[in-house]
């Protein structure tokens, strides 16, 4: 078996990138949950009505 050096540093996703990434995902999501739960919470109330 050969020993085989990475030369370059971008061999993949660093820890930063990969938070960066994390957190414009969750920035998307958060608010579209949000309003599911508030159009759910209105069906929930016309259904009881």
């Amino acid at each position: 078996m050969k020993n085989v050096k990475i030369t370059s540093l971008k061999a993949g996703l660093s820890l930063v990138e990969m938070l960066v990434v994390i957190a414009i995902i969750a920035a998307i999501a958060v608010p579209n949950i949000g309003s599911i739960n508030k159009s759910a919470r209105i069906a929930a109330a016309q259904r009881n009505a």
